[in-house]
């Protein structure tokens, strides 16, 4: 740098200012890209974690209603073959209750 030589101090440091200026100005531009990058990323991260975390839940919520159902489907076959016992029963008192009112009513 020949040139530098006939410059005054001043100047030098005036111009190392800018170069230090126009060095941190590409710094924060670059920074600034790279911050972009990074929320681009993270966003998108996020995104397929909250797809991935929705059909997860879906997958879940399937597995315990096929189970809500299949309990639901046990306890409804127990009530029906309960209900036909007591059917059965009631019919055979039905016949019996009869059998003791008519022998109360009509005596042998």
């Amino acid at each position: 740098m020949a040139g530098d030589e006939t410059k005054s101090p001043l100047d030098l440091i005036r111009q190392k200012e800018r170069e230090l200026a126009q060095r941190l100005r590409e710094a924060g531009e670059k920074a600034e890209q790279e911050l972009a990058r990074a929320r681009q990323q993270a966003a998108e991260i996020r995104k397929r974690a909250e797809s991935g975390g929705l059909r997860e839940a879906e997958q879940v919520f399937q597995q315990e209603l096929k189970q809500v159902v299949a309990q639901a489907a046990k306890i409804e076959a127990a009530g029906n073959e309960k209900a036909e016992r007591v059917r059965q029963l009631g019919c055979k008192l039905r016949e019996r209750a009869a059998r003791i009112i008519l022998e109360r009513v009509i005596p042998d």
